[in-house]
């Protein structure tokens, strides 16, 4: 979605259309769906009878936190807590995020192993990673960043993506009833802010891009 299209106006000021939420929402054409910003109404009735899992760190959070402001209708993006687990529940709809950092604590792979084990009619109906690659400004230089991406490819080749491939085959085959079991992923933006001392939002920006490129090329071998 946001990286298939184009710009409806090739021409356009983009800071000026990041502050109008006009702009914003008609500027980018995606290019095999539609944008559609669901009210809350339309937001209870679509994850209705839904368990939605989120793994990640803080940006993951702020993704559960945007979430369940859709349910609730509340506009203000209150941020609860740091380092602990949230659950949410209410319209029938079950939200929770998972706190990890990154795949090498191997707190992720224990999580979903521990719905492998259970019973797949309690399993989520929704799983959505958010990053696990400890992000480029937590590092002390360009080195270190290149060894989380490399530790970050392996874990994931390993560890982490047979695990979510026998979750989806467990869930194909499960005969008591349908369960539709969807994985997302979604990738780290490029830094805006001010990078860290001895940093370029080049360096940080060029090792978010490869740790998102490496997730697309594998998805797509599934």
């Amino acid at each position: 979605m946001l990286n298939d299209g184009h710009w409806i106006d090739e021409n356009v000021n983009h800071t000026l259309c990041s502050k109008d939420e006009s702009c914003k929402a008609n500027v980018w054409k995606p290019k095999s769906c539609q944008w559609h910003a669901y009210t809350t109404k339309e937001t209870r009735a679509c994850l209705k009878n839904e368990k939605i899992l989120i793994l990640g760190d803080s940006r993951g959070r702020q993704g559960y936190i945007g979430l369940k402001n859709r349910l609730t209708g509340d506009k203000t993006l209150y941020d609860e807590v740091e380092h602990h687990d949230l659950k949410f529940n209410l319209y029938g709809t079950s939200l929770e995020w998972y706190w990890t950092v990154n795949i090498n604590d191997g707190k992720m792979a224990d999580r979903l192993n521990e719905i492998l084990d259970s019973d797949v009619e309690n399993w989520p109906d929704l799983i959505i990673l958010h990053s696990f690659l400890l992000h480029p400004t937590s590092h002390a230089n360009r080195s270190v960043c290149e060894f989380e991406l490399n530790n970050f490819k392996n874990d994931m080749t390993k560890k982490i993506f047979p695990i979510l491939k026998n979750l989806i085959e467990t869930a194909q085959k499960f005969t008591r009833a349908p369960k539709n079991l969807r994985i997302l992923y979604l990738g780290s933006e490029d830094v805006k802010r001010k990078p860290v001392p001895g940093y370029t939002s080049e360096v940080q920006n060029y090792y978010l891009q490869q740790h998102n490129i490496f997730m697309k090329e594998f998805i797509e071998q599934y």
